[in-house]
């Protein structure tokens, strides 16, 4: 379970490889808003995405270039070949959800970002919303048009 902009989103974890600290952030030029930058994790370059403007949420605040965020975190997850580090404000709890605690998208929160949802479960008092995040990662709003 991690945290952006104050909501609560599940990943699935067969994707996830490992949870960091964000650490030194180095910006590469000519990118879209959404590729943060670069970040050296223990010698291999990791490319940092925010993933809030396809959930229609503001971006991140990162400061770029020798200053790193000491608050920020990174989700590091693999699918296919694709191997990014996700911007993330908390990483809270790892969670076993059965598929019968997993519910539809209620349509009050239906939106142009539920098609990056796969459902909601109870998480206390709030819900969690749990991201398909291959589906971000591959499709629509966080694609990079190399010929733009």
């Amino acid at each position: 379970m991690v945290g952006l902009n104050g909501e609560y989103f599940g990943i699935d974890l067969a994707i996830v490889r490992e949870f960091s600290a964000l650490r030194i952030v180095t910006p590469v030029p000519c990118c879209p808003e959404h590729v943060v930058g670069q970040m050296n994790l223990r010698g291999d370059i990791l490319t940092l995405m925010d993933i809030r403007a396809a959930l229609n949420m503001p971006f991140a605040n990162v400061r770029n270039g020798t200053s790193s965020d000491p608050t920020g975190k990174v989700v590091v997850v693999q699918t296919n070949a694709l191997k990014v580090g996700v911007l993330v404000d908390d990483v809270f709890d790892v969670m076993n959800l059965q598929p019968s605690e997993i519910h539809a998208v209620p349509s009050a929160v239906q939106s142009l970002s539920e098609e990056y949802l796969k459902g909601t479960a109870p998480c206390g008092e709030k819900m969690l919303s749990i991201l398909d995040l291959p589906k971000i990662l591959t499709q629509g709003a966080l694609i990079v048009n190399e010929e733009a």
